[in-house]
């Protein structure tokens, strides 16, 4: 009899990029000498990251590769901070990525099997817009549209840290990111879609004002205008249905854990599309239990996926998997690591559309030369703009 694949060790790559951007990446080896891959991409709180892996790490080491899922599915549902729920998602992809390679087949395999071999995808402008003017936005959403997207996200309100617009500078700072979605949308026409990220900046009354605003430029979703808070579906209800009277969608839940919290969400009303980050929502198992729930609700799901290359290509897997999807996001060039670290490289959409990975595991690995050199030393810990509510980020 075959002796059972247990877990031999785990390394962990850090690799800062710029300077608001650290990916961190799992490479978890199995005694057979199969190694799986994940990422734990936390932006501001690496060194957390790091810690926690560790520890957890050790907690692994020599188990079943299915007693050391079934451990993590445990212990993730009763994680009660960000970092530890982070650390175990990424070691859960790892994880399933190393059971799938070592049965020889794409990790869907695990989850169901791929209902779709191609997703649609949109592309995230907003980390790698350096240029933060009109002109630079407009630029950046004529560079992804050359690309084969057919839509795009942004999050232009930066600054923006008062919710009130009666607060000295906030209206200024509105009115400057409208003016960005006004150039975005002047650039690209009307056959794109436009998605604009808020990150929670604004209260009630602000908010209003800004959606009846960013309503003029045809958007296809608008993410969390407001605080994702028990005491604030109302709040986010009442936001939906100006939104759809406006003809777009709200859109939201990227740091929401666990299906009961998204069950709340949909039972108030909250929002239109519904956005899990596998990073934060409880993981891939939980991410297709909270696709099924959306879908059954006869509401949209797509995937909150703005981290590194790995977790690109893991999204869309899960993607692959889920009932129903909208659209994916994707990345768009923050670095020229995201065309060249993973083989085999990703090809850019056509008509807006990627194929769907496939196998063995997640249908990915690393070209260990770039990985080399791209590896560095954790980042000083800051007042991070990645985080959500501060600066660019999602």
């Amino acid at each position: 009899m075959m002796a059972a694949d247990r877990i031999a060790d785990l390394e962990i790559d850090i690799c800062p990029i710029s300077g608001k951007t650290t990916w961190i990446f799992l490479r978890l080896r199995l005694t057979s000498g199969v190694t799986g891959l994940g990422e734990a991409t936390l932006y501001g709180l690496e060194a957390g990251v790091q810690q926690k892996t560790l520890a957890l790490a050790g907690s692994l080491r020599g188990l079943d590769i299915r007693a050391a899922i079934a451990l993590c599915e445990d212990r993730m549902l009763r994680a009660s901070d960000g970092v530890t729920q982070t650390v175990l998602s990424g070691l859960g992809q790892a994880l399933l990525d190393a059971r799938a390679r070592s049965l020889g087949v794409a990790a869907q395999e695990l989850l169901g099997g791929r209902r779709r071999a191609a997703l649609p995808v949109y592309a995230n402008i907003n980390r790698g817009t350096q240029d933060r003017s009109p002109e630079g936005w407009a630029a950046r959403a004529d560079a992804a549209v050359a690309e084969g997207f057919r839509a795009l996200k942004m999050a232009p309100f930066d600054g923006v840290t008062d919710t009130s617009l009666s607060a000295p500078g906030v209206a200024s700072r509105i009115d400057h990111g409208l003016a960005c979605i006004a150039a975005v949308r002047d650039a690209v026409g009307p056959g794109v879609a436009i998605n604009i990220d808020c990150h929670a900046r604004f209260d009630d009354a602000t908010a209003r004002h800004v959606l009846r605003e960013i309503g003029r430029h045809a958007p296809h979703w608008v993410e969390m205008p407001v605080a994702e808070r028990p005491d604030r579906l109302g709040s986010a209800r009442r936001l939906r249905g100006l939104a759809n009277d406006l003809g777009f969608r709200l859109a939201g839940a990227e740091l929401v854990f666990g299906l009961g919290a998204v069950r709340h969400m949909i039972e108030a009303g909250a929002y239109d599309v519904y956005m899990p980050d596998l990073r934060h929502c409880g993981g891939v198992f939980e991410a297709l239990r909270i696709a099924g729930l959306v879908h059954s609700a006869g509401l949209e799901f797509s995937l909150h996926n703005p981290a590194g290359p790995l977790l690109d290509r893991i999204s869309l897997a899960v993607a692959s998997v889920a009932p129903a999807v909208v659209m994916i996001e994707h990345q768009f060039r923050e670095h020229p690591l995201h065309e060249t670290l993973l083989t085999p490289a990703p090809v850019a959409p056509a008509a807006g559309m990627v194929d769907a990975p496939d196998g063995p595991g997640w249908g990915a690995g690393f070209k260990m030369a770039v990985l080399d050199g791209a590896r560095g030393p954790l980042p000083d810990p800051v007042d991070h703009e990645g985080l959500p509510g501060a600066g660019p980020s999602s």
